[in-house]
């Protein structure tokens, strides 16, 4: 009864949403909720690694954090504080995102900061060394990410080469060096425009107020030139090999296969391929692939969609003593079978009902439906894609996953990436590679 309760209450939500593009071109999503308790308002700005000029990785995150922490902040969030409210920031390989979610009664305190903060941004030398400073200690906190996160970055860095992508979100160590007060004030002129944000509003509220209170607050803004077109992106044309050492206890294998983005068709069929092999009771790979008496003490796999590609991978980490060139033959085989051979109707089933829950579940809160939305007009390029998707789900068929596994399940898109302790022994013959 929750599952059908939950999926009438989204598809009512989208039914009234309204999409609104205001003089100055600022796109207001209007998606009201009288069962709601609260509101969010998010502003999404159309910025991500696909703009970022070379050398300058990781501009965006740093921007991102300086709208969030620059002059006015203060203020802003002493409002949001004293109105019982809550905000925050994030940015995506295709966005940046900044929300509020504040009580019903507090919609034209959301509208109005992310108004003032569309405005302007000063970056003075001092403040942009400051974020800096707490971005590496953030890093240095999480190990850099840790081995998992390396594993995946590496594997966008072989398949994507000469795009974007290929460079870690966070960007590079010697680009955040580099990146100065006015690279940041330009990058926020030309990607942070009001012309480039969508401002979502969620929960409950009355719509005709809420277009009236945009129209007062955010209309006023002025249009900015757009920046330059990006240019033509590279692929990559066969198997790339990289080995890295890290200080680590075990070898970690990390299989990519470069796949269409998260609007192609296909993608929903990788994502059940991906929970068929590494989700709950049908975890494929926990079942079959990793345990006591194999070569992998543990083996994921799964699927990542951005707006102009993905990534579909696999990983493991092996036991000692285990034969790695074995295990990657092994895990390689079980990954690209899927194309060869159908999933049952089992695993079909299941995997179906996991994808809607988890949807259903994360957009019970309005800012789990506003990010759900906001992630779906940048990525997929419509917001009813965060709903449609499902419906896609329900009828996909075993049939359907194999096509989509045969068409990206294959050499020619894989890369292998091996990560050894640092000091161990040499890899063996096939695990070395020039690519890093």
């Amino acid at each position: 009864m929750l599952m059908l309760a939950g999926r009438a209450h989204a598809q009512a939500d989208l039914s009234r949403a309204q999409l609104v593009t205001l003089a100055n071109g600022v796109r207001v999503l209007l998606v009201p909720d009288s069962l709601a308790m609260a509101v969010e308002v998010s502003a999404w700005f159309d910025a991500g690694l696909g703009n970022e000029k070379p050398g300058l990785s990781g501009l965006t995150r740093v921007v991102e954090r300086l709208m969030s922490r620059g002059a006015g902040s203060e203020e802003r969030n002493r409002r949001i504080s004293a109105a019982g409210g809550l905000a925050g920031s994030f940015t995506l390989p295709d966005a940046a995102c900044f929300y509020e979610t504040l009580p019903a009664t507090e919609l034209e305190l959301g509208l109005r900061n992310e108004a003032e903060r569309m405005k302007s941004l000063v970056v003075t030398a001092a403040g942009l060394d400051a974020e800096r400073a707490r971005m590496r200690a953030e890093q240095r906190a999480r190990g850099e990410g840790g081995p998992g996160v390396r594993g995946l970055q590496r594997l966008y860095a072989a398949l994507y080469r000469g795009h974007p992508y290929r460079r870690p979100p966070a960007g590079t160590e010697a680009d955040l060096a580099r990146i100065t007060a006015r690279d940041c004030e330009d990058d926020f002129r030309a990607r942070f425009a009001p012309n480039r944000a969508i401002v979502i509003v969620v929960g409950r509220f009355d719509p005709a107020e809420a277009l009236g209170l945009a129209r007062t607050w955010l209309e006023p803004l002025p249009r900015r030139a757009p920046p330059a077109p990006s240019p033509v992106r590279a692929a990559a044309a066969r198997e790339r090999r990289v080995t890295e050492r890290l200080d680590f206890d075990l070898r970690l294998l990390f299989l990519g296969w470069r796949a269409p983005g998260q609007g192609d068709e296909r993608s929903a069929s990788l994502d059940l391929l991906g929970s068929i092999l590494s989700s709950g009771s049908i975890a494929r790979l926990a079942r079959e692939a990793a345990g006591p008496g194999r070569d992998l003490l543990l083996a994921q796999a799964g699927y990542e969609g951005r707006r102009e590609g993905g990534l579909f991978y696999a990983y493991g980490a092996l036991r000692p003593g285990a034969d790695s060139a074995a295990a990657e033959k092994d895990l390689i085989a079980r990954i690209e079978n899927l194309a060869a051979v159908p999933v049952t109707a089992e695993e079909l089933d299941a995997a179906k009902h996991q994808a809607e829950s988890t949807t259903l579940f994360g957009w019970q809160a309005v800012h789990g439906r506003s990010t759900g939305l906001g992630a779906a007009q940048l990525v997929d390029g419509d917001f009813h894609a965060a709903w449609s998707r499902i419906a896609r789900i329900r009828q996909l068929s075993a049939a359907d996953l194999q096509r989509a596994a045969a068409s990206v399940l294959k050499g020619e898109n894989r890369s292998v990436v091996w990560l050894l302790p640092a000091g161990g022994p040499r890899p063996a013959p096939g695990m070395t590679g020039g690519a890093r």
